[in-house]
């Protein structure tokens, strides 16, 4: 559940906040399609991987172990598949807020 809230609940509004934060005042926001469908790949790959990790106790599979038996570990690499695209858009968005932010900055 903490994944859930985290990826799905704060994570995105933490995004929202830094596009709100660096918007330019006065000006219409029309940031193109890249940041919008990237928003969707977050949310269903988001979903996915969350889905795996409730998949996945759903069949008993303990996650708090060092060592998962063999038949555990597709589990865990299906959610792996899931998250390198929350991770891309994750990082679309932080490099984003970043280089948003220091224009902002030198700017003054």
């Amino acid at each position: 559940h903490f994944h859930f809230y985290l990826l799905l609940g704060l994570l995105p509004m933490l995004f929202a906040f830094m596009f709100y934060l660096t918007r330019e005042r006065g000006v219409a926001a029309d940031d193109g399609c890249v940041p919008r469908l990237l928003f969707w790949v977050y949310v269903v790959a988001g979903l996915g991987f969350v889905g795996m990790f409730l998949y996945s106790g759903a069949h008993s599979v303990p996650r708090r172990l060092a060592d998962h038996l063999p038949e555990w570990q597709g589990y865990a690499r299906i959610a792996s598949v899931f998250i390198v695209p929350v991770v891309l858009a994750a990082s679309y968005f932080v490099g984003r807020f970043l280089l948003r932010f220091s224009r902002f900055l030198s700017h003054g």
